[in-house]
Parts: C-alpha cells; structure tokens; sequence
C-alpha cells in the first residue's frame, strides 16, 4: 500500500503503445435547422468533429427517422441565433422509412 492506494486489480496492467484512442457515444439534444434528401444541418451545444460521423434520432412526418451522417461543416463560434455550433452533414446511407420520412417532411404530404 502506498499513498494509501490499495491495489484491487486482478489481473496485471500492461503497458501499450502510444496514440490509443478511447471512442465513448455520447448524447446531446440538438436543433434541426435544415433538412435536405442528402443531409441535415444541426445547432449542436458543443462543436464536433469534421470527417466523424455521427447520428441523428429524430420523429419527422409521424415517422422515426434514425440515421449516420458524415459532419462535413462546423462552425468555428458559438452562433446567438441559432443557439449553437451549426454543424452540418451528409448522409452515409438511409433506411427505407427514413428516406420516406423525410421525403413526407419535404412533400408537405402526411403518413
């Protein structure tokens, strides 16, 4: 015992190299701004990272629309106007009911 610390490990530590990296998902209410067939632009309370992607779960047009997008913009400052960094996307792929949800939402046409 040193420095009061008691070990519980029970198994060894081993050392690795440099350069790990721990990926964590995180969650963060944002505003949809603008929605297209293509993407979305967000107001995000935080700035993320250029080339990551990420997700959005929303409801559109009565519909669940849960979809990977490519962030290919990010505000460099906070925006007072839209409450956030503006962060903006393309969509990597979408299922069949989020291209229908969104193509309701852009129609005007209800489910």
């Amino acid at each position: 015992m040193e420095n009061g610390f008691i070990e519980r490990r029970r198994s060894p530590r081993v050392s690795v190299a440099d350069g790990a990296t721990v990926v964590r998902p995180i969650s963060a209410a944002v505003r949809l701004l603008d929605l297209s067939s293509e993407g979305v632009l967000l107001s995000c309370p935080d700035p993320m990272r250029l080339g990551a992607t990420s997700r959005v779960v929303a409801r559109l047009a009565g519909r669940s629309l849960d979809a990977e997008f490519d962030i290919r913009h990010v505000s460099s400052q906070w925006d007072q106007r839209v409450g956030g960094y503006r962060v903006g996307g393309r969509f990597l792929s979408l299922c069949p009911q989020a291209r229908l949800a969104i193509e309701e939402l852009l129609s005007g046409s209800s489910p």
